[in-house]
């Protein structure tokens, strides 16, 4: 199971508790999320109840990741990315075998060819520029690894001519709004069957007008 509350696990108070009441089911736990909560105590805490936990920083520089992630004046990168190193040495010292938790760190023409190319990664996960993407995807495809991208192209909501026109609309908006718009894979354009597209255009705006 990946577990994204609200669009940002972190933020979900009640993680811990949740990851706490379905483990019992023998359903394992990933969750994905942004760095930018992981110097806090309870976070880590809440995290390291997880099978599988990726972190992830827009950008390892300070002008450019302020530029891009317009992060609280309290949050410094420095913090985050101590905290993620500090994050994999807990695992250490609670005796995970070496290799089981990896911290790798280096410039993507390096560090990230390096670990696309090596022939032990069955799959790679990418998320960022399409230009990285289709390199990715290059080096991936010379030794028919599987490859997960999610890269710079606009998310399209596809309305078909048998959609429940309602629950279409309901969903276009709420699929661009959620966590106020701030989504990577939030709904910003629409496909919409040509006998479907005026009255989805008008309940949307419709809806629209009453988001508060």
């Amino acid at each position: 199971m990946t577990f994204v509350a609200d669009g940002e696990p972190t933020l979900d108070l009640n993680l811990g508790r949740v990851i706490e009441l379905i483990q019992p089911l023998g359903i394992k736990i990933a969750v994905i999320t942004n760095g930018s909560l992981i110097p806090l105590g309870d976070v880590r805490e809440d995290l390291a109840k997880a099978d599988w936990i990726s972190l992830k920083v827009d950008c390892a520089r300070e002008e450019v990741w302020r530029r891009i992630n317009r992060p609280k004046p309290t949050l410094r990168l420095d913090a985050i990315l101590e905290a993620m190193l500090e994050f994999a040495r807990v695992f250490e010292q609670a005796g995970f075998p070496e290799g089981v938790v990896n911290v790798v760190t280096g410039r993507g023409p390096v560090a990230g060819e390096a670990l696309v190319g090596h022939p032990d990664v069955d799959m790679v996960s990418f998320t960022g520029s399409t230009r990285v993407g289709t390199r990715v995807m290059q080096l991936a495809a010379e030794r028919g690894a599987r490859v997960h991208l999610e890269l710079g192209g606009k998310a399209p909501f596809v309305v078909l001519d048998d959609a429940d026109l309602d629950a279409a609309v309901q969903g276009a908006v709420a699929g661009s709004l959620i966590n106020t718009g701030q989504d990577c894979t939030a709904a910003t354009r629409a496909y919409v069957h040509t006998s479907l597209y005026a009255e989805f255009v008008s309940g949307v705006a419709d809806v629209m007008a009453g988001v508060r």
